[in-house]
């Protein structure tokens, strides 16, 4: 819900603002640079937090040829870089951390996903704030 609700729409309406804003009268190329970041950044948002970030099935037993570990919270069998992530009730493989940005687990099979969002997001929230504080400062010097 939160990247539905929250992360999603704010970059959507940032973005909105910034193209009515600033971009629309601007040259083409810097258009076209945007409108590829901007999307990649949407894109990124939601290969992370519809991807599955690695969780693995419960074991009763430990899995033949493998030295796992008990996890009491999550009753099962568990390989060594695995946690068990409390929020999803499950356990991820490679886990670092639940975003709440995304509202997903971060783990093996979504950790490019997310780097890439956490990269797009502040390079896009950079060139957004300078596109519109360029705006303001040639709008000021018109007046």
């Amino acid at each position: 819900p939160v990247v539905t609700m929250i992360t999603f729409p704010l970059v959507v309406l940032i973005s909105i603002i910034t193209w009515f804003r600033s971009l629309h009268d601007m040259h083409v190329a810097l258009q076209v640079a945007w409108v590829i970041l901007t999307s990649a950044l949407l894109c990124s948002i939601v290969l992370v937090s519809c991807r599955n970030p690695g969780i693995l099935p419960r074991y009763a037993e430990m899995p033949p040829n493998e030295e796992w570990i008990w996890n009491d919270q999550a009753l099962t069998f568990r390989p060594d870089g695995a946690k068990y992530d409390v929020e999803c009730a499950a356990v991820i493989e490679q886990f670092d951390h639940t975003c709440p940005w995304t509202g997903t687990a971060i783990g093996k099979n979504n950790m490019i996903a997310f780097k890439m969002f956490l990269n797009l997001i502040f390079i896009c929230a950079f060139i957004d704030v300078a596109l519109n504080l360029f705006t303001t400062a040639s709008s000021s010097f018109l007046i």
